[in-house]
């Protein structure tokens, strides 16, 4: 009988050891931006991955040389973000690849023909005041 109590003993002090520990919660650094499009659910810290680049997709009315002549074209603007960690600066590129789908005359000297191709890039920083 004392060995049965002894070992009912041992077992209900193995179960209870195996139930109170307690694993810490596992760390998972990734986009944390549900509107980024690397956003991980799982992430609990921001590592600063976080991409923007499927924002801009679709047709486009294009204002060459910023005059009041518009063009109807196909294509893409490829965007990359990064948002300081005090969110005060927006630093990024900006690619824009465009195929004109007609013909256009633009401020009624320079003709553009439709499948003509307008690409840019650049690099831009802004602060928030």
């Amino acid at each position: 009988m004392v060995t049965q109590s002894k070992l009912l003993f041992l077992f209900l002090i193995l179960a209870i050891t195996l139930v109170s520990c307690k694993k810490d919660p596992e760390v998972i650094s990734g986009c944390t931006d549900p509107l980024g499009d690397t956003y991980n659910p799982d992430a609990s810290i921001d590592n600063s991955s976080c991409t923007y680049q499927k924002r801009f997709l679709g047709d486009y009315n294009v204002i060459p040389g910023g005059g009041d002549t518009q063009v109807l074209c196909d294509g893409k603007v490829k965007t990359i973000l990064a948002i300081s960690a005090d969110n005060k600066i927006l630093t990024g590129s900006l690619k824009i690849d465009l195929i004109t789908k007609e013909p256009a005359l633009i401020n009624g000297i320079f003709s553009i023909p439709a499948g003509y191709t307008l690409s840019d890039e650049c690099d831009f920083k802004g602060t928030k005041i």
